[in-house]
């Protein structure tokens, strides 16, 4: 029964322009996906398709697999909790198309990571939709004790240019203390900002000052 429906399914694939790479990779990492009926596979990938994935693209793979394991209520509690937001179906769509993992954190992650970002770091929500990669990472172990360094730097005039938000996060853990934290450990704070002992507000910086300093 698999091989029944594994070779039609990886046929119907092809022919839609996934690249036999992808292909490859789809069977061994995520193999339930093509163990549906075909006419559910055509349905699936029509579906990607029209969320703006390129069937050519590495990423395609991801989208079909990313909607396979979601029921259609899933999906729809993801979008409801991303309108929340202010996104709009556009938004949602280019950043399933940019990083298709983003339907599939759980609700809290996608609130708390954007409560984050945009209540207190002052970060345009639509923003993180073109960098939807913001949402996979650890809230407490990266998101929020690299963003408060940076603010309080920026804050402090010690830095000026504003930072990308993404660019924050991706950095290697060494450059990222080498650059922000280590340089900079004098600073009456830091440090004990970094470890999450203290707050930007416990240390008298007002929202007024954060709202000056931009992540974007």
């Amino acid at each position: 029964m698999q091989l029944q429906r594994l070779l039609p399914n990886v046929a119907i694939l092809k022919k839609y322009g996934v690249k036999e790479s992808s292909i490859s990779f789809l069977t061994v990492y995520y193999p339930d996906s093509l163990m549906m009926r075909s006419d559910e596979l055509v349905k699936l990938v029509d579906k990607v398709t029209e969320l703006g994935m390129d069937p050519s693209k590495s990423t395609f793979i991801y989208g079909i697999n990313a909607l396979y394991c979601m029921s259609r209520s899933t999906w729809e509690a993801k979008k409801k909790a991303y309108h929340k937001w202010g996104w709009s179906e556009s938004d949602i769509h280019m950043a399933f198309s940019i990083h298709p993992r983003c339907m599939r954190l759980s609700k809290k992650q996608i609130m708390s990571v954007m409560e984050f970002c945009v209540n207190e770091m002052n970060c345009d929500a639509k923003s993180i939709a073109r960098r939807p990669a913001v949402l996979l990472y650890s809230l407490e172990k990266r998101i929020m004790p690299r963003c408060r360094v940076v603010k309080f730097l920026m804050v402090k005039g010690l830095i000026k240019e504003p930072y990308n938000l993404l660019s924050i996060l991706t950095i290697a853990y060494k450059t990222f203390s080498e650059r922000f934290v280590m340089k900079y450990d004098n600073v009456p704070g830091l440090l004990d900002v970094y470890h999450g002992k203290l707050s930007l507000q416990d240390l008298g910086i007002d929202s007024s000052e954060l709202a000056k300093a931009k992540l974007v």
